[in-house]
């Protein structure tokens, strides 16, 4: 049998059989990718018609110092359980008020509290956060800046915003461990996405403070909308096509393009020594504070896990820093030694069940009677208190 020479390819179909084996994993990984986007948007559409917790309306939009800010004049309602509701509104500062409104007229001193959802108020209406309890036991005005899932880097950030404006005499700066490692990474986490915040570089003085890397998508994409939709396999499809899709695609893109910064150094990295921190952010608060002839008190809200030693031995080292402890007398209520008997008093509870661990309305009572014998005590003996 004579022998076959071999056939050769001409150049352009080598071209054409190299660019297909090429394609081939290009479309296995996209396929992969387009996959796992629909299990994420199908798992977070779950997530988003079973929650018990929820809003109605567009409560936040995107903010480019702060990540994201309450909608300036929102007005609306939270709930733990259907159920179960609490009126929210925002006034044209950005700050939680009664749903009257903050009562006019009154002569005693301005407080401002810088926070996350404790100081917000999560589960409670406005009037019964410790902000608005102790203004109201002063006879003062009480502005509540405290914003869900805020943390160090953002109250440092509304210190430097907020003192000229509001002008308090008092300042109320929350502290638990959360805050300090929120300032330490570059991402807030929701149930559907990770929003960027601005987080702590350096601790220097001032702070140094890296802004979010990118612009928030999910805030455009009015989520809450899609709770009006009934369940089911079309409002799913529509979820998927105006919601997840977009933002999946967006966010995915960016944070690979931020994690290849930070290889190559063009990406600042966030600080993780939560108690350098702490002791950077609360010092510049206080100096913040003081500038605006205001007395800072750090109200210390993290009463139901062990203390970070080293981060409450560097707020305690802080000169001038008056530092508001309630463990002890948050404990002296409860009945038992866990975290279940705690929560038995302190938290929300609907028909028996647990529904949400943030503080009930006893809860910041206790909170603000300690806040004001602090200033009370301090007011009786000014030497005494820990000069600014």
């Amino acid at each position: 049998m004579p022998n076959t020479p071999p056939q050769h390819l001409s150049p352009k179909r080598r071209r054409i059989f190299f660019a297909l084996m090429l394609s081939i994993p290009v479309l296995v990984l996209a396929t992969l990718y387009v996959g796992s986007v629909f299990a994420r948007g199908g798992w977070s559409y779950y997530k988003f018609r079973i929650r018990q917790h929820s809003w109605s309306g567009q409560a936040w939009q995107a903010d480019p110092t702060l990540g994201y800010a309450h909608v300036p004049g929102f007005r609306g309602r939270q709930s733990l359980r259907p159920e179960v509701t609490q009126a929210i509104r925002i006034d044209a500062q950005g700050f939680r008020v009664p749903e009257g409104g903050r009562p006019p007229g009154r002569s005693g001193p301005t407080i401002l509290s810088l926070g996350g959802s404790y100081t917000f108020g999560f589960g409670v209406e406005a009037e019964e956060t410790y902000t608005d309890l102790v203004a109201s036991h002063f006879g003062g005005r009480g502005y509540n800046a405290g914003v869900n899932g805020y943390g160090l880097s953002q109250m440092i950030l509304q210190s430097r915003q907020l003192m000229e404006t509001v002008q308090p005499d008092i300042v109320i700066a929350s502290y638990g461990y959360w805050l300090p490692q929120r300032a330490g990474t570059r991402y807030s986490s929701t149930r559907f996405a990770a929003v960027p915040v601005p987080f702590v570089a350096g601790d220097g003085a001032p702070v140094d403070i890296a802004p979010p890397a990118f612009r928030a998508k999910i805030f455009d994409l009015r989520m809450a909308d899609h709770l009006t939709r009934p369940p089911g396999p079309v409002g799913a499809l529509v979820y998927l096509r105006r919601v997840a899709f977009p933002l999946y695609f967006h966010d995915d893109f960016q944070r690979l393009r931020v994690r290849v910064g930070e290889r190559i150094g063009s990406e600042p990295r966030p600080l993780r020594d939560r108690a350098a921190v702490a002791r950077a952010g609360y010092t510049e608060i206080l100096e913040n504070a003081t500038a605006a002839g205001a007395r800072l008190y750090v109200l210390d809200i993290m009463s139901y896990t062990p203390p970070s030693v080293a981060e409450i031995e560097a707020l305690e080292s802080i000169p001038g820093l008056r530092f508001v402890p309630t463990r002890d007398i948050l404990w002296s209520h409860v009945e038992g030694e866990t975290h279940d008997d705690y929560f038995r008093v302190f938290a929300h509870w609907v028909d028996g069940v647990r529904v949400d661990k943030h503080p009930n309305a006893f809860g910041h009572q206790i909170l603000a009677e300690e806040i004001w014998k602090a200033i009370e005590a301090d007011q009786a003996d000014p030497e005494a208190s820990p000069a600014p």
